[in-house]
């Protein structure tokens, strides 16, 4: 949508410009680059202009207006791809979901301060299984090992928070690395996920049976847990229907 992409139908308070307006590959939120913001202010962003997705590409009635407070420029990239599906929650927020497994989606979230975690919900249409990811956190490249990546085989309350305690999860068992383990390897690799950084294909110990399970990657695990704060410099996205 050519509205959602228009720097003039954003404006931030305090003298705050827009100088870029992304809509991401899922197609339902809009990354914001703006200027510098102070740590502990309020802003408000509106919105204005924009228009839906349908035929008619019908005007917002009325304006929407969000409420923020400016923290740290930190995010993290997350790019994931999983056979079949996979649904992603960061902080425990639901971020996004995708079912082609041979395309790697891209996500960049706000960092809050202290701990972050990675929650991914892992589901299988039946065969072998397998889930590839790459993080981009404060200058770490992070990939989809069976070192510091967790999995269990059943839903537990809360699994997606930040708080949760997965101390007693079994660590996610590697299949081997993306781009040359089999099955995927002999049709394609997963685009938009490297070949060369070894990113392993990782599921529970049994990758034929076991349909759905539960990813975690802690990030910062010695940090502070605290609610989310939207960062300064990125504007948290605005939903698009």
């Amino acid at each position: 949508q050519s509205s959602v992409v228009t720097l003039g139908n954003y404006s931030i308070t305090n003298d705050i410009s827009v100088t870029s307006a992304t809509l991401l590959e899922n197609q339902s939120r809009v990354k914001l680059i703006t200027s510098e913001h102070e740590i502990g202010t309020t802003y408000q962003i509106q919105v204005l202009g924009m228009k839906d997705a349908s035929k008619a590409h019908n005007m917002m009635i009325v304006p929407k207006t969000i409420e923020y407070e400016g923290a740290t420029g930190d995010s993290i990239l997350i790019k994931v791809s999983a056979d079949n599906s996979y649904e992603l929650y960061v902080n425990g927020v639901l971020t996004g979901s995708n079912s082609a497994w041979n395309v790697g989606q891209e996500y960049w979230i706000p960092c809050v301060a202290g701990k972050n975690v990675i929650a991914i919900k892992g589901i299988d249409l039946g065969g072998q299984a397998g889930l590839v990811a790459e993080i981009e956190f404060k200058g770490q490249h992070i990939v989809s090992n069976s070192t510091i990546w967790k999995v269990n085989k059943e839903e537990k309350n809360g699994w997606e928070t930040i708080a949760y305690d997965d101390s007693n999860w079994p660590s996610a068992t590697s299949y081997g690395a993306h781009g040359t383990a089999l099955p995927w390897a002999q049709y394609q690799n997963v685009a938009n996920i490297s070949t060369t950084s070894d990113v392993q294909w990782i599921w529970s110990d049994d990758w034929e049976l076991d349909d759905i399970v539960y990813f975690r990657l802690t990030l910062d695990p010695d940090g502070d847990t605290v609610p989310p704060a939207a960062p300064s410099g990125f504007v948290e996205v605005i939903q698009v229907k």
